[in-house]
């Protein structure tokens, strides 16, 4: 009998690994290049300090080229300290190496007007960049830190005294209860974090009205330990090729899984590959299925996510979260 139990266990276990982790460990390997686990940013004079946010970008083609019109123009209007880049960043199977063309035709060529050539894009891996080899887009930041900073496939940026923000590797199960692994050390830093605002970015949601959906294997056994455990303000992503603003609230009834946590998604996707329509659910607040991107600007007591369309200069949705810091 304990040896069925054994064989059932390491089949489970073996059944979760291979259906989540399938992209990192059978499209490419998982980078362990370290080039440090922490970015430091300082804020603006002004004590405001706002992010582009956008994924799923790397296309390449006319859509990409359209929505980084739009970055320009938001990138000239709030001054960004910079750009969070929510993974797939170059498709369709990622780069192959330094050399690779697209590092031209889907990064560097598309943000070359005068506003964003000067603003650095901090990304995230997606399950498209592990097709062909993640650990290149690590090492890019070495010559090329002043518009690229991605230092390991986990990290943080900190902001002054004014933002935590924790980005993770959604690709693969990633809980090892050593700081190895992304969402262990995430954990670590967000308990440790003094900062009004907690962020934490990956690329796959964890709630969604997308034909994607969100990835239920790696929601229910490894994020949770984040947004169970620490007030996380908000939760970027992509993965759906859409905008979603959606809301869980904590729930006083059950058990303390993921969907008794408190989670705020922003779901920033629509960066330049095609639309993926996205419907209303029961955490649904906002909803806009076009090509957009957008902007998250933080004070000490306030955060205003607004998400702009390709066509016209209002906000497709837009929302300011308050709190009171002594």
């Amino acid at each position: 009998m304990r040896l069925r139990l054994t064989f059932l266990a390491f089949f489970l276990t073996f059944g979760i690994c291979f259906s989540i982790g399938y992209g990192a460990y059978f499209h490419g390997k998982v980078p362990h290049v370290n080039l440090g686990r922490t970015v430091s940013l300082t804020v603006p004079k002004n004590g405001t300090a706002s992010f582009l946010v956008v994924g799923d970008a790397g296309s390449g083609d006319d859509s990409q080229k359209a929505v980084a019109q739009l970055m320009e123009r938001l990138c000239e209007q709030y001054a960004p300290v910079g750009v969070l880049y929510l993974g797939d960043n170059f498709y369709y199977h990622g780069v192959k190496g330094l050399d690779d063309p697209l590092w031209g035709t889907n990064f560097q060529n598309i943000y070359n007007t005068p506003c964003l050539s000067r603003t650095t894009f901090y990304p995230v891996l997606g399950n498209h960049d592990y097709h062909s080899n993640p650990e290149a887009q690590i090492l890019y930041t070495k010559d090329h830190g002043s518009r690229w900073q991605f230092p390991a496939r986990f990290y943080e940026i900190k902001l002054g005294d004014l933002a935590e923000f924790v980005a993770v590797d959604t690709n693969f199960l990633d809980v090892c209860g050593s700081e190895e692994c992304s969402i262990d050390w995430a954990d670590s830093a967000l308990s440790a974090s003094k900062a009004p605002w907690k962020i934490v970015m990956g690329h796959h949601p964890l709630l969604s009205g997308g034909p994607h959906g969100a990835p239920k294997k790696f929601v229910q056994l490894t994020l949770p330990k984040l947004f169970c455990h620490n007030p996380i303000d908000f939760y970027l992503s992509g993965h759906e090729h859409n905008f979603q603003h959606l809301v869980q609230e904590r729930k006083t009834t059950g058990r303390n899984d993921y969907e008794n946590c408190p989670i705020q998604q922003i779901v920033s996707g629509a960066g330049g590959y095609k639309i993926h329509g996205a419907k209303e659910t029961q955490w649904t607040k906002g909803l806009a299925n076009e090509l957009s991107a957008g902007v998250l600007t933080l004070s000490v007591n306030s955060a205003t996510y607004a998400q702009y369309g390709i066509h016209g200069n209002n906000p497709l949705y837009s929302f300011t979260q308050t709190k009171n810091v002594p």
